[in-house]
């Protein structure tokens, strides 16, 4: 809750907020509209309608997709990936780099509507995602799937037929973050003992590899095998 004015600042504040803010003209009219002297006592009524009609964490909402274990996921244009996740029965947030690198967004544990909104604030200064943003009118209008959709979503055995372009959408960003969360499941997992075995025979070192590791260079080596 964001306390407006208290006994000791004055209603500057408060009235600058009109210009940018028209929900605020109410608030300001409380005050306002004779030439009587102002009480500056604290004002219990004004700070609830403050509360309830300023959006203090931002208008914008963009796609988020629930991935399990009370976690949510924000993916950019770019495959760059914001995950909340529960921590002392609240919620930090990580952003997972397409490179692999990784940014602590939120460290202190906030409430899930707080996080998201400091995790969106951050992702409309420093991420582009424009496709992930909910107010595009195609995320809200009947148009069908687009081909590209309509073909992945079908190679994972999805029926898209009564979708949207926005629930496809909504579908194949989920699908993804599931697949990403697999493979942060498998990168702190140690490699198996057959695959230390496939790979010993091809003369690859497997000192302190993960499994998720393993997996790709296997999938490397069974797609030369391929081409030859």
């Amino acid at each position: 809750m964001l306390d407006f004015t208290d006994r000791h600042n004055n209603l500057d504040i408060l009235m600058s907020l009109e210009s940018v803010l028209p929900e605020a003209a109410h608030v300001v009219e409380e005050f306002i509209g004779t030439n009587e002297e102002i009480d500056r006592s604290a004002k219990i009524e004004v700070l609830r309608e403050v509360d309830k009609e300023f959006d203090i964490l931002g208008a914008a909402r963009f796609i988020w997709t629930a991935i399990g274990d009370d976690e949510w996921s924000l993916i950019d244009d770019n495959k760059n990936e914001i995950i909340m996740y529960p921590k002392d029965e609240k919620y930090v947030a990580t952003l997972y780099f397409s490179d692999g690198n990784t940014r602590q967004i939120v460290t202190s544990p906030l409430p899930l509507d707080y996080c998201s909104g400091v995790c969106e604030d951050f992702a409309r200064r420093n991420l582009e995602i424009a496709f992930a943003d909910m107010s595009k009118p195609w995320m809200c209008n009947s148009a069908k799937p687009t081909q590209g959709q309509t073909d992945y979503l079908e190679r994972q055995g999805i029926d898209c037929s009564g979708m949207n372009r926005g629930q496809a959408s909504k579908n194949i960003r989920q699908i993804i973050a599931l697949k990403n969360k697999q493979r942060r499941l498998l990168s702190n997992e140690p490699i198996t003992l057959k695959q230390k075995y496939l790979l010993n025979q091809y003369g690859v070192n497997t000192a302190n590899m993960t499994k998720l590791k393993a997996i790709q260079i296997i999938s490397q080596i069974k797609q030369k095998a391929v081409n030859f």
